[in-house]
């Protein structure tokens, strides 16, 4: 099963919303197939713990990547991948924040594969 249904982006929904609460959603609107990098956080986060550590590292591919806005994406509370633009609040501060614990965690994961690198 792949870790999002089309494009670059791990997506919140696995198929386009048709009708939601009293707040109609249009497609890549809020949790209408969006990408939030706080809940991409707290994924890659679990699938480290079960060491798959292949799907954790692509759910990370986009939002580590140098090209675009990738950068400020950490800021948004959802981004539309359709546009590649944030949306919702700015900053937010659920996703800034998962993403650094999630980011110590690879830095510390390195850092201690390096260490046992070196013991040998």
């Amino acid at each position: 099963m792949p870790l999002w249904k089309k494009g670059d982006w791990p997506l919140v929904t696995e198929i386009e919303l048709k009708m939601t609460g009293p707040w109609i959603l249009k497609p890549y609107q809020y949790h209408n197939y969006t990408f939030w990098p706080w809940t991409t956080a707290l994924e890659r986060l679990a699938r480290n713990m079960f060491k798959q550590i292949q799907e954790s590292d692509l759910l990370f591919s986009q939002i580590a990547s140098e090209e675009g806005n990738a950068r400020e994406y950490a800021f948004y509370e959802w981004i539309n991948p359709i546009t590649d633009e944030g949306q919702g609040a700015y900053p937010f501060r659920t996703g800034i924040s998962s993403l650094r614990v999630a980011l110590f965690e690879i830095l510390e994961a390195y850092q201690s594969h390096v260490n046992r690198l070196n013991e040998k």
